[in-house]
């Protein structure tokens, strides 16, 4: 028995939800796509932000700015960059470069 499924069967409370009247293969596909999505690009970013700091603290990339470290861990824009690592983190990457040193 899948995840999903067991979930749907284990509480009854999600019967409610529209989406439960689709046949069970429709519904199981639906909530892996919705779950990849929330899991599978929380844990990308999880790496991304363990390869900013490897890139941070690596010697022959000190010349590099936060935001090209941030781009070459495969980070698309500053706004996401910063807002990702601090929840990762818990620290600004300025504040948690101070903190290295």
């Amino acid at each position: 028995m899948n995840f999903c499924f067991f979930a749907i069967t284990k509480y009854k409370f999600l019967n409610s939800f529209p989406i439960l009247n689709h046949p069970k293969k429709r519904v199981n596909s639906i909530l892996i796509a919705v779950s990849d999505e929330i899991f599978g690009g929380w844990l990308i970013n999880g790496y991304r932000v363990d390869d900013f700091k490897n890139l941070l603290t690596n010697p022959t990339k000190q010349h590099i700015t936060f935001l090209g470290l941030a781009y070459e861990a495969g980070f698309n824009s500053k706004a996401s960059f910063n807002r990702v690592f601090k929840e990762f983190t818990g620290y600004s990457p300025s504040t948690y470069r101070k903190q290295l040193q």
